[in-house]
């Protein structure tokens, strides 16, 4: 298989950090994205962390990329410290409960972030997948709503939450995302960017923590605030912040704009938190959001000719900040699999293409499909206010889990 070439689908953040990789190996690769154009794609928009993945995204990137790592933060201007403390809050007293201390930690808002991976990097746009064949042994064809179609050695499904590479090879029941929030155990979900047009509204929204701080509230609530973005560090009028904000309940109907429902938690809750939503300009639309997750699982990969990655390998509820981490593990750990295909490991035998890239899925359904589980029960527990300590976030912190350890210890 010396005409290695790797088709990538998905130019989010996982597919860009794939392409970089690649790039920087020599490694020949093309990616598509379904949406029309980069500033086309996906309006809604939140801040993601990394902590313990920092050194593997240091590997990835091109070193002059790396370096400007910055520009890509939520607040462009803000100096990072060694460890980064998110500290959790009781939100009806103040009372400080955990704090998580968060090595190499960084913020980032997504579509900066995006924008800046996509860097250097050629995508083809307007590519909607409408399905996959195989025309030989070892070549896998990639076909476009478009009439278009791409041959290569290996097809990677970075497509996101819902993605169709990964309904195409396990059905559409199997590899269809679950929904945190069920009939049993209903959550409200939202995520809302908001500015404060008086600025000494929007400082003290901020004085707690330049980053993010989280309040937890025992009838069943979690209060996240977050700037989301800084473009002017002297003009707080023009900060973006994130509300993540939480609650155990039904939610209503899509579209219907629940202001009124989170209001209404402000009188239960202490500042900055009882500021912070009391603030909300009342044409401010705050919507139910969907979160869905799911729990990797073997698959055929059809002899090493198809694999997943990030969000479309091990979509996760967001309350243990490891998404985008383990979406830059997977990168690094599929990058060593195809460079050990490609130089082979000394005096060992070198392995064949299908055996890479199932050991690459191996340690992600391992490394991922904790992290999942994980995540899933934070979010239920942090909502629980007799399992609150139980949950990750005072027992674990942010640090990695023992299969992303390895990662770290083979690459640092």
């Amino acid at each position: 298989m010396e005409d290695l070439h790797v088709l990538i689908v998905g130019a989010g953040i996982t597919g860009l950090l794939l392409a970089q990789a690649l790039k920087k190996a020599s490694i020949p690769h093309t990616i598509f994205e379904a949406e029309v154009s980069a500033t086309a794609y996906r309006p809604r928009q939140w801040g993601l962390s990394i902590h313990w993945s920092y050194p593997l995204l240091r590997k990835i990137l091109p070193q002059e990329l790396f370096d400007r790592l910055q520009e890509a933060q939520c607040d462009p201007y803000y100096t990072n410290p060694d460890v980064e403390n998110l500290n959790i809050y009781n939100g009806s007293t103040g009372e400080q409960m955990t704090v998580m201390p968060e090595p190499h930690h960084r913020r980032f808002n997504r579509a900066r972030m995006r924008a800046f991976c996509a860097q250097g990097i050629d995508v083809q746009y307007s590519k909607k997948l409408a399905s996959i064949s195989y025309p030989t042994s070892d070549t896998v064809r990639v076909h476009f709503e478009d009439s278009t179609s791409a041959t290569g050695t290996l097809l990677v499904g970075a497509d996101g939450t819902h993605s169709r590479i990964r309904r195409q090879l396990l059905g559409p029941e199997k590899g269809a995302a679950t929904s945190a929030s069920t009939a049993e155990e209903s959550f409200v979900f939202t995520n809302t960017m908001v500015r404060y047009p008086n600025p000494e509204h929007a400082k003290f929204v901020r004085a707690l923590h330049p980053v993010f701080y989280m309040g937890l509230h025992p009838e069943g609530g979690l209060f996240w605030v977050s700037p989301q973005d800084v473009p002017d560090p002297q003009d707080p009028s023009s900060w973006t912040f994130q509300l993540f904000m939480n609650w155990r309940g039904q939610a209503p109907a899509d579209g219907t704009n629940i202001l009124p429902e989170l209001k209404a938690w402000a009188p239960k809750l202490v500042d900055p938190w009882k500021s912070a939503i009391e603030w909300l300009p009342d044409d401010t639309f705050v919507q139910a959001q969907k979160i869905g997750y799911w729990m990797p699982i073997p698959r055929d990969n059809m002899g090493g000719r198809v694999t997943l990655a990030g969000d479309a390998a091990h979509p996760m509820a967001p309350f243990r900040g490891q998404g985008l981490s383990h979406c830059i593990a997977d990168v690094s750990s599929l990058l060593s699999q195809l460079e050990l295909f490609i130089t082979g490991s000394g005096s060992l035998p070198k392995p064949t293409f299908a055996e890479v890239i199932t050991a690459y899925d191996s340690e992600v359904i391992a490394r991922a499909g904790d992290e999942v589980e994980t995540s899933l029960q934070t979010m239920r527990f942090l909502m629980t206010w007799d399992k609150v300590q139980q949950s990750a976030s005072f027992t674990r912190s942010a640090d990695p889990n023992a299969a992303a350890l390895k990662i770290l210890a083979a690459k640092t």
